[in-house]
């Protein structure tokens, strides 16, 4: 047996069954090797957090039947280091505690130097410190729980290899080292290994009477095994992920196809309007002919009648001969007036027949639009993906494919630029055409920095109430031929 074996077990192969992001995570391998070779009677954590470590500890009490004890302590609110969090984090801890470990672990919800109270001198057999980590507040608590230890008693500190943020834990740990028996693995942001205890399992002292040869060889096959749980963790969250973005496309997709049914129906009603004013407009236009003719009939008979007159009324020839031009031009002018009439409403006429064509044309690029976007498959969508890096190459090739959509409308959307002037149409779930069209365009958005929908609104806002929507949309780039 090589001096690494020595140092390996079945259990440093274990795979951890709660896996949570963690900078502990590497360590974990080492953590179930530990905890059968010095079989503690009483197991504290100081810091469980997100529980990666203590529960860690937990899977290898049971794995191997051992009669531990475990004890995390934790106020569970935060501070400089760990950030501040909700109470969700302690419930999901609390609850995989009742789940998986209920009769050996204890959760205390306390300070560390109020919880010390609960354990008799001398009784704690492993002790993890991995609290707040400034240098104060290592040392008080490896102070305050120092009288707690056994005879046989092994210290972790983690964050032994972090030197800025304020991290203190490195200083506390080169005093205490070249006082006592001890062990370093540099990486997951170091955990130290001090022998506190005067009688130590002869497996813990062998490890630490390695060489320093012997150190590196340790320290290698640990961290190899650590990557090992990191890759597996990072490859389940990616595959997690990809399961997640998938269900998210499909979802996508169903909106759309339901936001394309919904702009053709609105176009349908649209059309239906347009063609019912046509209709009005066409009755008024007859109408207001058969008007025009009556008054032409009514001003023939008028000058008939005081043509007949003047013959009668020869005396007063002069003065009727007068009245007759005055009435006859204000006739004429009346005339005049009902046929700008007529010809305003021809024009109106002429307008709703176009707005009617321009909106069936807007529902034809509408099918386009849902035969191009709406049915592609989410693998021709957006490829396979299976195997997304964490590098993200393959996951932008997705994000490009996903914009092809908005290329029907060019040159007229910028979608690009749309996205940097708004920043919420990228955070609304939308694509850029989707929020312009059902959000930005209500709201005054420009689709592009050359077409200003105010002043589009402005100038066309004249014209009758039930017309002007109609005008707008007619001017507007994106919904003209």
């Amino acid at each position: 047996m090589t001096m690494v074996d020595k140092f390996l077990s079945d259990a440093s192969f274990l795979t951890p069954d709660y896996m949570v992001h963690s900078t502990w995570m590497e360590h974990g391998p080492f953590a179930f090797w530990l905890t059968r070779a010095l079989k503690p009677r009483v197991l504290v954590e100081l810091g469980v957090f997100r529980g990666y470590s203590y529960f860690a500890f937990n899977q290898a009490v049971a794995h191997d039947l051992l009669d531990t004890q475990c004890f995390g302590v934790d106020t569970w609110a935060g501070d400089e280091h760990g950030g501040v969090y909700g109470e969700d984090i302690f419930l999901s801890v609390r609850d995989h505690n009742e789940l998986k470990y209920k009769s050996q672990s204890t959760l205390i919800r306390s300070a560390f130097n109020e919880a010390v109270q609960y354990f008799a001198d001398g009784s704690i057999d492993l002790l993890h410190i991995d609290g707040r980590h400034f240098e104060e507040d290592v040392r008080e608590d490896y102070e305050t729980w120092l009288p707690k230890l056994s005879d046989r008693a092994v210290v972790l500190f983690h964050d032994t290899n972090i030197r800025d943020q304020g991290f203190g834990v490195y200083k506390l740990w080169a005093e205490l080292k070249a006082r006592h028996p001890h062990f370093e693995f540099p990486y997951g942001c170091g955990l130290g290994v001090l022998g506190v205890g005067r009688h130590l399992p002869p497996e813990i002292r062998e490890l630490f009477e390695a060489s320093s040869e012997e150190r590196a060889l340790i320290q290698r096959a640990y961290s190899t095994l650590g990557s090992g749980v990191r890759a597996r963790f990072d490859a389940d969250t990616q595959t997690a992920h990809a399961r997640w973005l998938e269900r998210t496309t499909a979802a996508e997709k169903e909106d759309l196809v339901q936001d394309l049914e919904r702009q053709k129906s609105v176009a349908e009603e649209l059309r239906c309007r347009l063609e019912t004013e046509r209709e009005a407009l066409a009755k008024e236009a007859d109408r207001q002919t058969e008007t025009m003719e009556l008054l032409q009939a009514r001003v023939a008979c008028e000058q008939q009648a005081m043509s007949e007159e003047l013959d009668r009324q020869g005396l007063a020839a002069s003065r009727v001969l007068t009245r007759l031009l005055l009435k006859n031009k204000a006739m004429s002018n009346e005339l005049d007036r009902q046929k700008s009439t007529a010809r305003s409403l021809r024009s109106r006429l002429d307008d709703a027949e176009q707005s009617l064509a321009r909106a069936q044309a807007h529902a034809h690029r509408l099918e386009a639009f849902r035969a191009q976007a709406g049915f592609a498959s989410s693998r021709e969508r957006f490829g396979n993906l299976n195997g997304l890096s964490t590098g993200g190459r393959r996951f932008e090739l997705v994000r490009k494919k996903a914009k092809t959509a908005a290329g029907i409308v060019e040159p007229f959307f910028w979608t690009d630029w749309y996205l940097e002037q708004h920043p919420e149409a990228a955070a609304s779930g939308l694509t850029a055409i989707q929020h312009y069209l059902t959000i930005g365009e209500a709201r005054g958005f420009d689709p592009n920095p050359a077409f200003k929908s105010g002043w589009y609104s402005r100038e066309y806002r004249g014209g009758a109430p039930r017309f002007r929507r109609i005008a707008l949309r007619s001017l507007h780039p994106l919904w003209r031929e």
